[in-house]
């Protein structure tokens, strides 16, 4: 198979690695610069989202409001089952934000490719390998037990874990690190799929509206939807609030995404 990427280069600040698309006319230099604001934000709302989540018994009337409704708006959790799942979510951000301070590779690419071709729409994606897939290497695919949705008809959309599986590398669309916390918000999305197993819906296209407002249709309140990766992306961004471009010092909770940003793709 012919070689499609650049090996990997470690990103100036030590943090990441990253590969660019061969056959693209890629500006590498400008666009490392990009990825490492990107890289920057995705920490800094990450860490800020974990901190709301440990000092929940600290946390102002207003920003606990704030939780449970974000959390009711994004994963169709009432109040009793935001604090059965409390831990559970905490311990999920946090592996996100253990994960994105670890040494990763981005892939930066002009185009994104699905099954069915070249993506008008997808900003990002990881590949889902079998369980004998693994791979070694400095940049290893990692083990993960990932969700699958599943539309059962009248009897609703289950979620439920399968594998084991095998997550490549994440793929982010040059374009998109124009608008570092746009990035930000798809990179995170990425690791959500990478390293939490987390799905797209059971039609593979659950992607909220680009300012977070307006859920996929058909899954509004649907239990399903807190395995998927964008509604823990946008429960993260928002939790955390829009992060200030200068000392990334969260100043109020509203986060908009490109217009033509729904998402990613996550290919098996």
């Amino acid at each position: 198979m012919p070689k499609r990427f650049t090996d990997p280069k470690d990103h100036r600040s030590g943090d990441f690695s990253l590969s660019f698309r061969l056959e693209a006319e890629l500006d590498q230099t400008e666009l490392s610069e990009q990825a490492g604001r990107a890289v920057r934000s995705a920490k800094a709302i990450l860490l800020r989202a974990r901190n709301k989540l440990e000092r929940r018994n600290k946390l102002k009337k207003e920003e606990m409001e704030a939780v449970r409704q974000y959390a009711k708006y994004y994963f169709g959790w009432e109040e009793n089952k935001l604090e059965e799942r409390w831990k559970s979510l905490f311990k999920k951000v946090k592996t996100l934000e253990s994960a994105i301070g670890n040494q990763f590779l981005i892939k930066i690419t002009d185009q994104i490719w699905t099954t069915d071709g070249i993506s008008q729409t997808a900003d990002g994606r990881v590949r889902q390998f079998g369980e004998n897939s693994k791979k070694e290497g400095p940049f290893q695919r990692n083990a993960i037990t990932p969700y699958v949705a599943t539309d059962y008809g009248r009897k609703g959309i289950a979620s439920r874990q399968y594998g084991p599986a095998y997550m490549g590398n994440v793929h982010i669309k040059a374009s998109l690190f124009a608008q570092t916390h746009s990035a930000a918000q798809v990179l995170i999305h990425e690791f959500c799929h990478k390293y939490l197993g987390f799905h797209d819906g059971p039609d593979g296209n659950w992607y909220f509206d680009t300012d977070g407002e307006s859920p996929p249709e058909g899954a509004a309140g649907e239990r399903a939807l807190g395995e998927t990766a964008d509604a823990m992306a946008w429960f993260i961004v928002k939790i955390a609030g829009k992060m200030d471009n200068m000392d990334m010092i969260a100043v109020n909770p509203t986060f908009t995404m490109p217009p033509s940003s729904p998402g990613c793709c996550i290919l098996s």
